[in-house]
């Protein structure tokens, strides 16, 4: 599992977010908060990507308790007024990895990437079934022609919330 928070930064204000998340950095590293990676966007209007490995959700309860004790909770408090000047926009989602509609011949180390290309495909109601059929052949014939460097996941996308908290559809 993945937990995916995404920052909209307003127009020019990506060195100073970038200052305030390394802030965020030293205070999870000062934590036992587990590791996480951060990714901005190249192209298109400025974004921050953070990404969190879980092994199930219990695993991102615990982050979240370790978040919400003292005295990290104090230090995430101010660093989130000092951010939140800087966003436009924030939505956290979380992905669950489908094997069977996925296609990767070796494993992947995140953070030894120094690019990463998402595509969000949002699937309309009813239809996951037939995202899921197109998936399986489309891995089917594209793993067989891959490179070795090259991965393709899937995955499952829920609890997805915009900056205020409500729910963005069912993806």
């Amino acid at each position: 599992m993945i937990k995916i928070v995404r920052e909209d930064m307003k127009p020019g204000k990506g060195a100073a977010h970038e200052k305030i998340e390394s802030a965020f950095a030293r205070a999870f590293q000062a934590s036992k908060y587990p590791n996480y990676v951060g990714c901005e966007r190249l192209t298109g209007p400025t974004q921050a990507w953070f990404l969190e490995g879980y092994a199930n959700y219990a695993g991102i309860e615990a982050a979240l308790k370790i978040a919400s004790s003292e005295p990290l909770k104090s230090n995430l408090s101010q660093l989130e007024v000092q951010d939140g000047e800087l966003r436009s926009g924030e939505r956290t989602m979380i992905a669950q990895y489908m094997k069977d509609l996925s296609y990767t011949r070796n494993a992947f180390n995140l953070a030894r990437m120094r690019f990463l290309f998402v595509n969000v495909i949002q699937v309309q109601r009813g239809h996951a079934q037939d995202f899921a059929e197109w998936s399986k052949i489309r891995s089917a014939a594209c793993g067989a022609n891959l490179s070795d460097d090259l991965a393709h996941g899937i995955a499952k996308v829920s609890g997805r919330r915009d900056s205020v908290g409500e729910p963005l559809g069912n993806g």
